[in-house]
């Protein structure tokens, strides 16, 4: 099992579930210098205004220890289409690539289906940049999720050989 370099599921993760908190899902982010550095569009009327954010690896501690104190122990659907898994999805997408993230953004489309433009540095030093469709990428958290439950499982759960 390759072990990553970065940290980039778990930290996406509670960055996205910030986003969802002030309803914004159209942003450029970029990851620099270990903060993740957003602007986006005010998702208030009249919708006029750029917001720009930054959580630094302290910010995101402070909000990971918040998240963790305001959940409840027992079980909680997981919502693959929520902002903060489709992010969790694309930061292990980078992680198995073991990759460097440059950035991320999201721009609104002609139709329902929202298109992710992912870059980041390979190990060799490429530069790589892929458009991934909100569905493919709501499909990949469903495959890691169902991965980490088989290779975890649940308490309570038992487990068969496959």
């Amino acid at each position: 099992m390759a072990t990553f370099r970065y940290r980039y599921a778990q930290e996406l993760r509670i960055v996205g579930q910030q986003l969802q908190k002030q309803d914004i899902d159209i942003f450029d982010l970029r990851y620099e210098g270990g903060d993740y550095v957003l602007v986006c569009g005010d998702p208030k009327p009249p919708f006029t205004d750029l917001i720009h954010l930054r959580y630094s690896p302290l910010d995101l501690k402070s909000l990971e220890v918040m998240a963790a104190e305001g959940r409840s122990a027992g079980f909680k659907l997981v919502e693959f289409s929520d902002l903060a898994e489709i992010l969790r999805a694309i930061g292990r997408y980078v992680e198995r690539h073991d990759a460097k993230l440059s950035r991320i953004s999201v721009s609104e489309t002609l139709s329902n289906d929202r298109l992710f433009t992912i870059e980041y540095e390979t190990r060799t030093g490429s530069f790589r940049a892929e458009e991934m469709h909100y569905k493919d990428v709501e499909a990949l958290a469903m495959r890691m999720y169902k991965q980490r439950s088989h290779i975890g499982g649940s308490p309570g759960q038992g487990h068969s050989a496959a």
